[in-house]
């Protein structure tokens, strides 16, 4: 029997290699979030706009801190070809997946970073989005604080403790009644 062109033999082994992959993929988000961290969670499509969308003019460097598995440092390298984009993930899975992306898409502006963001210097005029969760906040906070300013900080669903943001916005999801908001903080 033949599928799509392919023996079934060649099916075996294709379709023993995707459950290998997903198995590996799958015990090393376990892994990770084992280690203390969550596995990271991609923005919905309808909050990436929306984030691009408040994205400063000008032509400094843009942030991501906690890229992922790239989405979004993709999306702003597409819509910015101009400027610089550096997506920092700490996560050795995520982080792979990111930098082959970048590599394959050949995003010459985009550079993807594997690292703690909390100690990667961010220079002024910088625009930095996160998505991490709450237990970071305080820690980005005082990180983003202590750089040489100004720095635009986008960030989405959890506030920033003691600190108030310039402005935000609601984001509507269809899967729950409970929207993405989109907190912008000055630094």
């Amino acid at each position: 029997m033949r599928i799509f062109g392919c023996d079934a033999k060649t099916i075996r082994m294709i379709a023993v290699f995707l459950t290998l992959c997903a198995i590996i993929t799958i015990a090393a988000l376990y892994h990770h979030s084992w280690l203390g961290r969550v596995p990271p969670i991609p923005l919905r499509v309808t909050t990436r706009r929306a984030l691009i969308a408040l994205i400063p003019p000008g032509n400094g460097p843009i942030y991501e801190l906690g890229c992922g598995f790239g989405f979004l440092a993709i999306n702003l390298a597409r819509t910015f070809p101009a400027r610089p984009i550096v997506a920092i993930e700490y996560s050795p899975l995520p982080f792979a997946v990111a930098w082959l992306w970048a590599r394959v898409g050949g995003y010459k502006n985009l550079r993807v970073w594997r690292g703690d963001f909390l100690a990667t210097p961010i220079p002024a005029g910088a625009v930095c989005t996160s998505y991490l969760y709450p237990a970071l906040m305080p820690p980005l906070r005082d990180h983003l604080r202590a750089q040489m300013g100004p720095i635009t900080l986008l960030n989405v669903n959890f506030p920033i403790p003691d600190m108030h943001p310039t402005h935000s916005i609601t984001v509507p999801r269809r899967d729950t009644p409970m929207p993405d908001e989109i907190l912008v903080y000055g630094f």
